[in-house]
C-alpha cells in the first residue's frame, strides 16, 4: 500500500478547542466533518454584491459538533481565495462574548477584531487609526447601558468607516451569537436588525447551541432574518471520513489502517459517542497514541481525555440545574418531567398553559423553582433535548450529547449504573466485531437476510480472506443485502417534471402526487416546490418504501430542517448507490421514476417496458434489486429472458457466480425453481462446497415448503464437512421448531450430545432449554438457559446469534415471554449485560415495536436489530406447536434507524 503524502499537520498542530488559533492552512487540512455547510454558507456569501442586503447565516448545533470549527474554516477560505479575499474580510472574535450586555460593546469588539485582520495583513497604519478610535471612544462613552443607543450609533459609524476604508465586506463570525442576543434589550435587538437590513450592511454568520429564542418567536427582533444550518451528529461513514481525513494530513498510515481494519469497533465507538467531531477527534489521539485492544478500553481512553471539559461544562450548571441533569444522566433513558419532579424534590410547574407561554416568550428570568423552568432554560442552552415517549402523552427529556451522559454514568454514577455501560460495550464489541472472521464466512454466505450489523462483519470478513472467489462471493452477498435493506429504510433522491395532462389514469396519479409533495414545501426553504417534488420523487429507497406517498400524506408544511433533512439523505441514497452501480445507471433509474415512467412500485407494466429499454448488466441488475419481495412472478418471461441473459453466468463460470446468480433468482426475482437449478449448478461446478447446500437448504425450507428437502440439503452439508458444527445445530432447528417434529429431532440432540466439544456450548444448553419448554417443563428449560447465559457473559458471538434470535422467537411461541422475562429480571446482571435484547424482548411481548422508544439511543439501535429478528423467526413458526396467540406486530409503524 503506497505511503500516505508528507503531512501537512503535526499532531500537536490539530487542535481541539482553539481552532481560532490554528492557521488557515492547517485548517483547512484538517476539515471534513461539515463540507456541505461550509460550502453552501461560502457559496452565499460570495454571490453578494457590494451593495447588497445580506443573506446572514445561524449555524446550530450541540457542543462539540462542529461549529468553531466551521466558522474557522468558513474565515479560512475568505483568507485565502483570492477572489473572495478581496471582497470580503472575516472578523473573529473569543467563542464566548461574556463582555457584551450592550449594542455599543459589541461594535467596539467588532473594532478590535478589525484591527487584528489588518495586524494579520501587516497594515500599521490602520491598525494604529483603529486604536486611536476605540481609545476615544471608550474616554467618551456611557457608563449606563440604558443610555446606550445614541453611543452604539456612534460606534458603529467609525466601525462602518473603518471597514469601508479597507474596501472589503467585513464578515462577522460570532461563535455563541445567543449570549449577545440575550444579553441585549429589546430595542438594542431592533435596533442590531435595522442595521443588518440595511444594504451593504456586514454579514452576520452566528453559531448557537439551539436556534435563539429572538430568531424562533414571530415578532421577535430576528424572526426570519438567519438561513440555518444544523449541524447533526456524524454517522458512521462521516466519522471514518473525518478520522481518514485526519490521518492523511497528519501524515499517520497507523492510524489510517486501524481504522479501516476494525469497522465494527468504530460502529460500535459511534453508538456509545453519538457522532460527536470533537469525540472523534479525540479518537484520532488515541489511535495515533496509543491503539486499545479493545473497543472498552478505547472508550475508557476518550473518557480520560474529555473529563476536564465535561466537569467544567456541569460546573457551569446553576446548583438546581446540577441536580436536575444528575438526575437525567442517572436515569440514563428519556425520563418525564413529572418524573424528574419525584426524583429530584423540585417541583413540577402545574400550570401547562403557563410553562407554554414562558417557552415562547420569555429570553430571561424564568421561574428558578420550577422542573419545567429549568428544562426550559436547560433546552435551550443545548444541554438537554425532548424525544416522544411510547404510551406517553408526555414529553421525554435525555442529555442532548449522548457522550456527556455516558461520561456522567462512568464517572459521576453508582457502582451499578458504571457496570452497565461497561456491559454494553462488551455486549457491542462482541456483538460488532468478531475475531474469528475466516470461521464464519462460510456460515454469513449461507444466510438470506443480514441485520444491519451483519452486513459490517460480513465486510470485514470478506476483507481478511485469502480465498478470492469466496471473498467476492460474500462481498456480493453483502453489498445486494445492504442496498435492499436500505432501500427499505432510507429516505428519498431525484425527479424531473413532465406534463401529465394527456396521461392515462396511473400516470394523472402520480401528478397528483407530484403536487402533494410540491406543497409541503415552505416559502423559506433552501430549494424551490418543484425541485423538492423532483427529489423526493426520482428517490429508488422512498419509492421502494412507500415513504414518499407517507410524505406526501403529511398536512401543511414541512419546516426548513425537515426538508433539509430529507435532501441530506437523498444525497447519502445517491451515493451509496453509486458506490456499487456506475452513475449513469443511477442516474438513468432515478430518471425513469422522476418522470413518472414507473409510476408505482407494483406496476407490472412499467417494470417490464424498463427491463426492455435498460441497457447494460448494471442497470438490469439495479432494476433487479429494485423490485418489490414477490414480485419477480410479475415480470414476463421476456423480461426474465433479458434478465437471464445480462445476469446468469457462462456455462463455464465458477461456482460461487452460479451461487450469486442463485441468490437473485431466489431472492430477487421469486423464481424458486430456476434459484434451485443455480444451486445446484454451483454445487455441480465444485461439489466440495458445502455453502451451495446451505442456501438449497434455506430455499426449500423458507419458499418451496419442501422442509424434507431442506433437512436434506443441510444433511448433505454436513457430509461434506462433518465438523460444521452449526449444520448440526440448525437440523435441530429445522426439525423441531420449524418443522414442528420435536420427537424426530431428539435423535439429533443426542447426537450433538456426543459430540466430544462444542464450538457453541450455549446453542447446545439453548437447545436443551427448547426441549424442556415443548416439555411444558419451564423450571428445566430456566435451568439451561441460565447455563447458557452464564457462557455468554460478555454478549452473544457473531456466529451464533441465530441461535438466540430462534431461541427468543420459540419461547414467546410456546407463550413463555412474560417467564423469559422474569427470569432475566431476576438475574440482575443479564439484564444489563444484554440489554438491547431484552428490551426487544419486552416489546415483542407488548405486541409494540415502539417501546422502543422510551430507552436510551445508545440501547435502541441494537435492540431494533434484535427485535426484528426475532420477529422475522416467529411468524416462521407452525401453527401447530403454537401456544400464544399470533400478536399482530406493529411493524408497519416502525421509524427506522441508518444505525440499527
Amino acid at each position: 500500500m503506497k505511503p500516505l503524502p508528507s503531512p501537512v499537520l503535526a499532531l500537536h498542530e490539530i487542535s481541539l478547542y482553539n481552532t481560532g488559533r490554528v492557521a488557515p492552512e492547517k485548517i483547512i487540512a484538517a476539515f471534513a466533518a461539515r463540507m456541505q455547510q461550509f460550502e453552501r454558507i461560502v457559496a452565499d456569501i460570495g454571490a453578494e454584491k457590494p451593495g447588497s442586503r445580506a443573506q446572514h447565516h445561524l449555524i446550530v448545533g450541540q457542543r462539540g459538533m462542529g461549529k468553531t470549527m466551521l466558522l474557522a474554516r468558513i474565515a479560512a477560505e475568505l483568507r485565502t481565495k483570492p477572489e473572495l479575499a478581496a471582497r470580503f474580510i472575516p472578523l473573529v472574535f473569543a467563542e464566548e462574548q461574556y463582555a457584551v450586555d450592550r449594542l455599543s460593546k459589541f461594535w467596539l469588539n467588532c473594532l478590535d477584531s478589525l484591527a487584528d485582520a489588518r495586524e494579520g495583513a501587516n497594515d500599521t497604519k490602520a491598525v494604529e487609526e483603529i486604536d486611536a478610535t476605540v481609545a476615544k471612544l471608550q474616554t467618551a462613552g456611557p457608563r449606563s447601558p440604558k443610555d446606550d443607543q445614541p453611543f452604539a450609533d456612534e460606534v458603529y459609524a467609525a466601525f462602518a468607516a473603518a471597514s469601508q476604508a479597507t474596501g472589503q465586506r467585513p464578515v462577522l463570525l460570532v461563535d455563541n451569537l445567543q449570549l449577545v442576543f440575550e444579553r441585549l434589550d429589546h430595542g438594542q435587538q431592533h435596533s442590531l436588525r435595522e442595521l443588518l437590513m440595511r444594504t451593504g450592511s456586514p454579514i452576520l454568520v452566528g453559531a448557537s447551541p439551539s436556534p435563539p429564542p429572538q430568531t424562533q418567536d414571530y415578532g421577535a427582533a430576528f424572526y426570519d432574518q438567519f438561513k440555518v444550518h444544523y449541524l447533526r451528529p456524524l454517522d458512521e461513514t462521516e466519522m471514518r471520513d473525518l478520522l481518514l481525513r485526519l490521518a492523511e494530513a497528519a501524515g499517520r498510515d497507523d492510524v489510517r489502517q486501524r481504522v479501516l481494519q476494525h469497522p465494527g469497533r468504530l460502529k460500535a465507538l459511534r453508538q456509545l459517542t453519538g457522532g460527536n467531531p470533537r469525540t472523534t477527534l479525540t479518537l484520532f489521539f488515541l489511535y495515533a497514541e496509543d491503539f486499545s485492544p479493545s473497543v472498552f478500553g478505547d472508550l475508557e481512553g476518550l473518557l480520560d481525555r474529555v473529563t476536564p471539559l465535561y466537569k467544567a461544562r456541569f460546573e457551569e450548571l446553576t446548583p438546581q440545574q446540577q441536580v436536575i441533569v444528575s438526575a437525567i444522566a442517572n436515569h440514563w433513558d428519556p425520563i418525564t418531567a413529572a418524573a424528574l419532579a419525584s426524583a429530584t424534590g423540585v417541583p413540577l410547574e402545574s400550570s401547562h398553559a403557563t410553562r407554554t407561554h414562558q417557552r415562547h416568550h420569555t429570553t430571561a428570568n424564568l421561574p428558578a423553582g420550577t422542573i419545567s423552568a429549568q428544562l426550559d432554560r436547560l433546552e435551550k442552552t443545548g444541554v438537554i433535548e425532548r424525544t416522544e415517549l411510547f404510551g406517553e402523552t408526555r414529553t421525554g427529556y435525555l442529555l442532548a450529547e449522548r457522550f456527556f451522559n455516558i461520561w456522567f454514568l462512568m464517572r459521576s454514577a453508582s457502582r451499578r449504573q458504571r457496570r452497565e455501560v461497561e456491559f454494553l460495550t462488551r455486549f457491542l464489541e462482541s456483538f460488532y466485531e468478531p475475531t474469528d472472521r475466516t470461521r464464519i464466512a462460510r456460515h454469513l454466505m449461507g444466510e438470506e437476510r443480514f441485520s444491519p450489523d451483519r452486513l459490517i462483519w460480513s465486510q470485514a470478513v470478506a476483507a481478511s480472506l485469502s480465498e478470492p472467489g469466496i471473498a467476492e462471493d460474500l462481498n456480493r452477498h453483502a453489498e445486494l443485502t445492504a442496498l435492499r435493506e436500505e432501500a427499505r429504510e432510507a429516505r428519498a433522491r431525484l425527479h424531473e417534471l413532465i406534463d401529465f395532462n394527456s396521461l392515462p389514469p396511473a400516470t394523472l396519479a402520480f401528478a397528483d402526487l407530484r403536487k402533494k409533495l410540491e406543497s409541503l414545501a415552505p416559502a423559506d426553504a433552501e430549494i424551490t416546490p418543484e425541485d423538492f417534488a423532483k427529489s423526493v420523487l426520482g428517490d429508488r429507497a422512498m419509492f421502494m418504501s412507500g415513504e414518499r406517498e407517507q410524505l406526501a400524506a403529511r398536512p401543511g408544511k414541512l419546516s426548513r430542517e425537515e426538508i433539509r433533512s430529507v435532501l441530506e439523505t437523498i444525497q447519502k441514497n445517491r451515493t451509496a448507490d453509486e458506490a456499487t452501480y456506475s452513475p449513469e445507471s443511477v442516474e438513468w433509474f432515478s430518471q425513469r421514476l422522476s418522470t413518472g415512467q414507473i409510476r408505482s412500485l407494483r406496476d407490472a407494466a412499467d417494470w417490464n417496458r424498463a427491463f426492455e429499454q435498460a441497457n447494460g448488466e448494471q442497470c438490469i441488475q439495479l432494476l433487479v434489486l429494485s423490485l418489490p419481495d414477490g414480485f419477480g412472478t410479475e415480470l414476463t418471461d421476456a423480461t426474465f429472458g433479458r434478465i437471464s441473459a445480462a445476469l446468469q453466468p457462462p456455462a463455464e463460470s465458477p461456482a460461487w457466480r452460479w451461487h450469486n446468480w442463485g441468490y437473485d433468482l431466489h431472492i430477487q426475482l421469486s423464481r424458486y425453481a430456476e434459484a434451485e437449478s443455480a444451486y445446484r449448478e454451483a454445487i455441480a461446478r465444485d461439489p466440495k462446497v458445502a455453502t451451495p447446500w446451505n442456501s438449497l437448504g434455506n430455499l426449500y425450507c423458507d419458499h418451496l415448503d419442501r422442509p424434507g428437502d431442506a433437512a436434506e440439503a443441510f444433511e448433505n452439508a454436513l457430509r461434506l464437512d462433518p465438523t460444521i458444527e452449526s449444520s448440526r445445530q440448525n437440523r435441530i432447528f429445522l426439525r423441531r421448531d420449524f418443522m414442528g417434529e420435536g420427537p424426530a429431532a431428539r435423535p439429533l440432540m443426542e447426537e450433538l450430545s456426543a459430540l466430544p466439544k462444542h464450538k457453541w456450548p450455549d446453542t447446545t444448553r439453548l437447545h436443551e432449554a427448547l426441549f424442556a419448554a415443548y416439555d411444558s417443563n419451564w423450571g428445566l428449560a430456566s435451568e439451561a438457559l441460565g447455563q447458557a447465559l452464564t457462557i455468554r457473559v460478555d454478549g452473544f458471538a457473531a456466529i451464533n446469534t441465530d441461535d438466540w434470535l430462534r431461541t427468543s422467537a420459540v419461547l414467546l411461541h410456546l407463550n413463555y415471554g412474560a417467564e423469559l422475562l422474569a427470569f432475566l429480571d431476576q438475574r440482575g446482571d443479564t439484564v444489563a449485560r444484554l440489554r438491547p435484547w431484552v428490551e426487544a424482548l419486552r416489546a415483542l411481548q407488548t405486541g409494540d415495536r415502539r417501546a422502543l422508544q422510551n430507552i436510551a439511543p445508545e440501547i435502541r439501535a441494537t435492540a431494533e436489530v434484535f427485535y426484528d429478528g426475532i420477529e422475522r423467526r416467529l411468524k416462521k413458526l407452525p401453527e401447530k406447536t403454537r401456544r400464544r396467540p399470533l400478536i399482530k406486530l406493529a411493524s408497519s409503524r416502525r421509524r427506522r434507524n441508518s444505525g440499527s
